[in-house]
């Protein structure tokens, strides 16, 4: 039975979610590591795996977060201004959780010059400026998608 682009399902599966939390969770794994290595060897820094397993933890734990927003905002591809709409506040919401997860988990390991006043005014930067980033993006994904002479002529 073969099924052309059309009739392909649009929104993630349960299986495609669990990967890609694994997959995501074996990045931060590596990224935590590779940044404790550095620092501890090459620049002196005290950290230790305490400190590197709490980073890990935080980052780790947006991954199941970003895979319900991903799926949220893939649900409604085939409607363009709710695709937009859920699109944007996806990608704003992951940038936000996963700055806040960096941010905490760098203060913990003594790494942070950012002080905890200053995230209120970078998250509403994120807002202001990335939103409207996001929507046009995704109008653009979904008008690229729904168009296929475009997408031959590019």
């Amino acid at each position: 039975m073969n099924r052309s682009a059309e009739d392909k399902p649009i929104a993630m599966t349960f299986r495609q979610a669990l990967l890609f939390v694994m997959y995501y969770a074996i990045g931060q794994a590596i990224i935590v590591v590779l940044v404790g290595l550095v620092l501890s060897h090459l620049a002196g820094a005290g950290i230790t795996w305490k400190g590197l397993l709490l980073a890990f933890a935080l980052l780790a734990s947006c991954g199941p977060v970003f895979a319900v927003l991903i799926y949220w905002s893939r649900a409604s591809r085939s409607r363009l201004w709710p695709f937009m709409i859920r699109s944007g506040l996806s990608m704003c919401t992951m940038a936000i959780l996963y700055v806040s997860a960096v941010t905490l988990g760098s203060r913990r390991l003594g790494l942070s010059f950012i002080s905890p006043a200053a995230l209120p005014g970078y998250f509403a930067a994120v807002i202001v400026f990335g939103l409207p980033i996001s929507l046009l993006t995704a109008y653009f994904v979904w008008r690229w998608r729904i168009d296929p002479e475009r997408r031959q002529s590019s």
